[in-house]
C-alpha cells in the first residue's frame, strides 16, 4: 500500500478507498430513464495531503466493458479570493482527474 508505483504514484500518501455508493446507471440518473445493462460505482479516499480527497468512479458494462475515473479535490485555501475580492471557501474545487487504463 505504501509502494510508489504507476497505478498508485503518491507512495504513502496513497489513497485507502472506501466503497461510497454503487448501483445500477438506470438508478443513479435520477429524473432520466435509462435502459441499461452498466453498473456504477463510487470509492472515496484521502488524498495526497491532508486538506485533499480522492474520488475514485468506475462502471463496469456488457462484454466486459470498463472504465474508471480518479479525481483529487479540496477546498480552496482561506486566503484565496473570487473574482470580486471576496474569500472562497465555501465549495470544493476539482484539482485533477485522470481516466486510468
Amino acid at each position: 500500500m505504501v509502494e510508489a508505483t504507476r497505478d498508485r504514484p503518491w507512495g504513502q500518501g496513497n489513497p485507502d478507498w472506501k466503497l461510497y455508493a454503487y448501483a445500477p446507471l438506470s438508478d443513479v440518473l435520477e429524473g432520466v430513464t435509462v435502459d441499461s445493462h452498466f453498473y456504477v460505482l463510487l470509492l472515496v479516499g484521502s488524498g495526497p495531503a491532508a486538506n485533499l480527497l480522492a474520488v475514485r468512479a468506475e462502471a463496469f458494462g456488457p462484454r466486459g466493458a470498463h472504465a474508471v475515473v480518479e479525481a483529487t479535490a479540496g477546498r480552496p485555501a482561506a486566503a484565496e479570493k473570487d473574482y470580486n475580492g471576496e474569500p472562497v471557501q465555501d465549495y470544493v474545487k476539482v484539482l485533477s482527474w485522470r481516466e486510468v487504463r
